[in-house]
């Protein structure tokens, strides 16, 4: 994971063939390796979907140790039965694209096993099973739906992801019984599915205390079609944002749907221009980013900016005085690039890794509050933190962001990629996981 935990940023695109298995085996705690040797943890899916229609789970990631029985660290794999046994992604043209999905069947509660694996996605799948390949290459990552395409074998398909990784956790003074960390979230940051929550089982990493439960994602009282048809009242451009031909498959994130031309290219465009007219001549845009001196992981020199942000010249540009002033710029940005949250740099370039590194941490911080909508009113990018209810608030409203947050567990979502600024995503962190539950909420129509 990288400093903002975007495990959505490591997780590679991939594809398959059809595993079809029976769902009565149920995993014990007490079976403690997979046929790469893995560590597994057992994985409950709960399906409350009030249907009839075949569930398929899809389970892929990455080996992160070398187990000395084929598997190197690196090589992309998927999951090929409830007991948690993985296997090598195998040689799928893209013009013939399989299913390596594992057909559940109809059953409200799915027993499995989850392997250790880094950048791990969990795709549940209504009804078939995601098509997908991996451009004929064996161990190549697999290319999953494109999700705002219309001619994507899974258009409509209803289907949505838990996304995590489960890795060694290095050591902490006092507690040699802490051996690995499973990170993990649900997110809306591309589009929306169906509605998610997850319960992670093992060690509090705030108290130690283990058979601690730590739960995420949607609550238990939202629903699919309410959570659609509260996006479609919000009428033009939001309601452009829901997809499907002839069926309401997902609602598109609107950085994906400007690239698919369902949302318009310049919403934010007068906006982005009060920002950059406002910091002329009010209070600077403030804010402090820690960041490493060079690229070692292993060697960790803290650099810290304390910046000040204003419009010179028609740039917003970044200084810090007790580094000689002014460290990069950014020009004007347009929707996209916010929504994005990738803003192009100006005429002042960052220079060194660290001021490369502040310049990606202050990218972040931005995002979060310009589609919260709170720059103007409170340029204090860390300040504003401490109080969420001025989070969308003042005009314009990021309502796609909005909707997932008012119906998240204690107002968190991933509603765009740097969502986990303010510690406002739903992502949860566990020391020496011992168990997952993922509940698909009820409805889907």
């Amino acid at each position: 994971m990288d400093g903002y935990r975007r495990l959505r940023r490591v997780l590679l695109r991939v594809m398959a063939v059809a595993a079809l298995v029976a769902a009565t085996w149920i995993p014990s705690p007490a079976l403690a390796n997979n046929n790469a040797g893995l560590r597994t943890i057992p994985l409950t899916i709960v399906n409350n979907l009030n249907q009839t229609t075949n569930l398929y789970v899809l389970i892929l990631g990455v080996i992160n140790r070398d187990n000395g029985v084929g598997f190197p660290v690196g090589t992309n794999v998927y999951v090929t039965d409830v007991q948690g046994d993985v296997a090598i992604t195998p040689a799928i043209p893209g013009n013939a694209p399989q299913s390596l999905s594992l057909n559940v069947g109809a059953g409200g509660v799915n027993q499995l096993t989850l392997p250790k694996l880094s950048a791990v996605r969990i795709y549940s799948s209504i009804g078939a099973g995601l098509l997908v390949h991996t451009g004929g290459i064996k161990g190549g990552g697999l290319v999953l739906p494109t999700v705002q395409n219309p001619n994507d074998p899974n258009f409509n398909t209803k289907f949505d992801f838990t996304e995590l990784t489960w890795v060694p956790q290095g050591a902490i003074e006092g507690h040699p019984e802490i051996t690995t960390n499973l990170g993990i979230n649900v997110t809306q940051v591309d589009a929306f599915g169906l509605a998610q929550q997850f319960t992670i089982e093992g060690t509090d990493p705030a108290t130690f205390q283990p058979n601690t439960a730590l739960t995420s994602g949607f609550l238990s009282t939202a629903r699919r079609p309410a959570l659609l048809n509260t996006l479609q009242s919000f009428g033009p451009p939001w309601s452009n944002l829901i997809v499907g031909n002839g069926v309401r498959a997902r609602a598109l994130a609107p950085n994906l749907a400007i690239k698919a031309s369902l949302f318009p290219s310049n919403q934010l465009d007068d906006y982005t221009s009060q920002v950059f007219s406002t910091f002329v001549s009010s209070l600077p845009i403030t804010t402090t980013v820690n960041v490493c001196s060079n690229p070692d992981p292993n060697f960790c020199e803290t650099v810290t900016y304390n910046f000040t942000g204003s419009t010179v010249n028609g740039e917003l540009v970044f200084s810090d005085a007790s580094k000689g002033g002014a460290i990069f710029s950014f020009k004007p940005w347009s929707t996209l690039h916010a929504y994005e949250g990738s803003f192009p740099y100006g005429s002042i370039q960052p220079d060194t890794f660290a001021d490369q590194q502040a310049g990606l941490a202050v990218q972040a911080k931005l995002q979060g509050a310009l589609l919260r909508t709170t720059l103007i009113t409170n340029p204090d990018l860390d300040g504003y933190c401490s109080d969420p209810s001025q989070f969308y608030v003042n005009a314009p409203v990021n309502k796609y962001a909005q909707l997932w947050h008012d119906n998240g567990i204690n107002g968190k979502a991933y509603g765009f990629g740097f969502d986990d600024t303010c510690n406002q995503s739903s992502f949860k962190l566990i020391f020496n996981p011992t168990a997952l539950t993922i509940t698909l909420l009820g409805s889907l129509t």
